[in-house]
């Protein structure tokens, strides 16, 4: 399994539309994915003010090699409305060492309220 960490960070007054993305652009297309495990989105904390974060969990390094194509360590962009609200972003890989799926997670699809629970 491979653990796919992407971090991005916005221009001051963008975090809105960059919450919006992640919850109907980045989402979406992750679902769209063969060999996507999971996903999770995050947005910023006090010790992170100004951070966004989307981890996602592939099958394999050829599932993230067909999403993001031979240069797979590099960001997708969905669209190019993503470049002009960033400042700076990141993309890193790891390969899984051991791992654990709670069972009592929700399991809805679509959580894009989760954040409210």
């Amino acid at each position: 399994m491979i653990i796919r960490v992407f971090r991005a960070k916005v221009v001051p007054g963008a975090e809105a539309e960059f919450t919006r993305k992640l919850r109907e652009v980045s989402a979406r297309l992750l679902d769209a994915q063969e060999g996507v495990l999971g996903y999770f989105a995050g947005s910023p904390t006090e010790t992170t003010p100004d951070e966004f974060v989307m981890i996602s969990l592939w099958r394999d390094v050829e599932a993230v090699r067909a999403f993001a194509g031979d240069d797979w360590g590099q960001a997708v962009m969905p669209d190019d409305d993503y470049v002009p609200i960033l400042r700076e972003f990141f993309t890193h890989h790891y390969q899984a060492i051991t791992h654990r799926m709670v069972s009592t997670w929700p399991q809805a699809r679509d959580n894009s309220e989760a954040g409210d629970r």
